[in-house]
């Protein structure tokens, strides 16, 4: 079950804090989904992990256009959770992840992502 999980996972990564420009400063984001193929009507849940939940960095997450809160977890870190019953034709679907953060400079940035899943006959 462990592989399979991370078989069907979406790892990206956005940070660089080697780097001495505060523009470098961004939050790093695990973005995770519970199964790539579903049948109709099964729940598909989503998991952006973000960190740097503080005043500076200020983290936002927007899944299929919803805000979704962060859930503070550990020291500098959130966990923000989407969940959706899975219905529409048979095949490709794909789901909009954002990512918005300031980084060390103040300036916004935003991460955008793209999360595929498949519903199977």
């Amino acid at each position: 079950m462990k592989i399979f999980f991370l078989a069907t996972s979406i790892f990206l990564f956005s940070c660089d804090n080697k780097s001495k420009n505060p523009d470098d400063i961004s939050t790093p984001q695990v973005i995770t989904q519970s199964a790539k193929h579903l049948k109709y009507g099964e729940e598909l849940e989503i998991n952006v992990r973000v960190e740097g939940l503080n005043d500076t960095l200020n983290p936002r997450v927007k899944i299929h256009g919803i805000d979704i809160p962060i859930n503070p977890e550990g020291l500098t870190g959130g966990l923000a959770i989407y969940k959706t019953q899975v219905n529409g034709a048979f095949g490709e679907h794909t789901i909009p992840v954002t990512v918005t953060h300031y980084t060390g400079s103040g300036k916004s940035k935003t991460n955008k992502y793209t999360v595929t899943y498949y519903i199977d006959k």
